[in-house]
């Protein structure tokens, strides 16, 4: 049983994390069913979250050594850490395991941040793995639930009607609680377009060649 110093130290960090407080115990929604982990893999965007304020929120997905383990890495850039020069992601590196094969889209997420509290839920109730990805995350602490649901997109902007879908409906979770995460001038956006210029200026000179 959680004593209160340990709630109240893990409500503190929270202004290094993305999630509302909510009073009471994590509901838990359907997950997708025949949920594939190896196409969920790799960079996500972050559209919407529960959190306000959020700045050019990213996650990537990879594979670990254990066939039921991944690593999941969280950029911003907003937060404690950015407001002193230092990355996020140094921080909030985490780790998704999968305890029931039976249902592969309901996993468990560690992060350090809020790793005082345990582990929590992580299930992906819907993606078509190319585009869109929903997700709703929570973790128990003492008497009230740390919770967030996310919009994802592989790409910095997602069509509104794929968002929707992405949106979980759920009993206990209100849909109303999704903010937009802000994606424009973001530090990715800029080594993207590096990248897309250097591919252009390369193309253009095997063509001028010919």
């Amino acid at each position: 049983m959680l004593t209160y110093p340990v709630v109240l130290l893990s409500l503190l960090v929270r202004t290094a994390l993305t999630a509302e407080y909510v009073w009471g115990r994590c509901p838990t929604p359907p997950a997708m069913e025949n949920f594939n982990m190896a196409k969920f893999i790799g960079r996500w965007y972050v559209i919407e979250a529960f959190d306000k304020g959020e700045k050019c929120m990213t996650w990537t997905v990879s594979e670990k050594d254990s066939p039921s383990s991944w690593q999941i890495v969280e950029e911003k850039e907003n937060g404690i850490f950015s407001a002193v020069g230092l990355s996020h992601a140094s921080f909030n590196t985490g780790t998704l395991t999968q305890s029931d094969k039976r249902n592969p889209g309901s996993l468990r997420s560690y992060w350090p941040m809020s790793g005082i509290a345990g582990d929590g839920s992580f299930t992906v109730h819907t993606t078509d793995y190319d585009n869109y990805a929903g997700v709703f995350e929570c973790q128990n602490v003492g008497l009230f639930r740390r919770q967030n649901g996310l919009v994802l997109s592989r790409t910095p902007v997602l069509r509104i009607d794929l968002k929707q879908m992405a949106r979980i409906l759920a009993p206990g979770i209100e849909v109303t609680s999704y903010s937009k995460v802000l994606q424009g001038n973001c530090k990715y956006r800029k080594y993207l377009e590096r990248t897309d210029n250097v591919i252009v200026l390369k193309t253009g000179a095997a063509d001028h060649g010919h």
